[in-house]
């Protein structure tokens, strides 16, 4: 993947305002060529080539390399990478402690609500971890969440790229997460409690 200075989004908007069905496996399984496309227009390409709906595709991408882009943020920070790629439930370790990196929006059917205070970010984690990354992709291990909030549904998603002010969020959390060594926990239900936070960028 190449750094995340150097990704092209170029194009990938026009389709990014399109909704899109839920993600599945199987959806994942028929786009699963997104990983290894540097630019968008490969996605494009091999989309057409595969005979895949190109608005799921395009989708898939964007939240892909927004959220390698993002690891790689965090890594140049102070994490530390995780070194098996396939490693479903760690991207990196913070203070030797695993975390799942996911960049996201606030939800189109969630509440109003003030990311700025933590009761409500521990609701919004609660939502998030109930509802969303289903399937194959759903667990219960530590989780970090980038959650972009702009005018419009479709400024929020573009914002996953913003990755200077994503950096520079990242780099207070981090600052003040490595000093002291504390992380936010959550209880998820009465046996299951996650250490977990939300980094607010608007």
């Amino acid at each position: 993947m190449v750094k995340y200075q150097d990704i092209d989004f170029l194009d990938c908007d026009i389709l990014l305002k399109e909704k899109w069905d839920k993600q599945t496996d199987a959806s994942d399984f028929d786009t699963g060529f997104i990983y290894y496309c540097k630019r968008y227009m490969q996605v494009v390409e091999l989309a057409e080539a595969n005979d895949v709906d190109l608005i799921v595709a395009t989708h898939r991408w964007y939240n892909f390399v927004c959220s390698k882009a993002v690891e790689e943020i965090f890594c140049e920070l102070g994490a530390r990478a995780e070194r098996n790629v396939k490693d479903k439930y760690t991207d990196f370790y913070i203070n030797d402690i695993p975390f799942d990196v996911k960049v996201s929006v606030v939800p189109a059917n969630y509440p109003e609500c003030d990311l700025t205070k933590r009761v409500e970010k521990n609701k919004l984690i609660k939502w998030l971890y109930e509802n969303q990354s289903q399937e194959g992709r759903k667990h219960d291990r530590n989780r970090l969440f980038i959650i972009c909030k702009g005018k419009t549904y479709f400024d929020s998603l573009w914002m996953k790229h913003d990755f200077t002010k994503i950096k520079a969020k990242v780099k207070a959390f981090l600052d003040y997460t490595i000093s002291k060594n504390t992380f936010n926990e959550v209880e998820l239900s009465k046996n299951v409690q996650v250490l977990s936070d939300i980094i607010y960028i608007s």
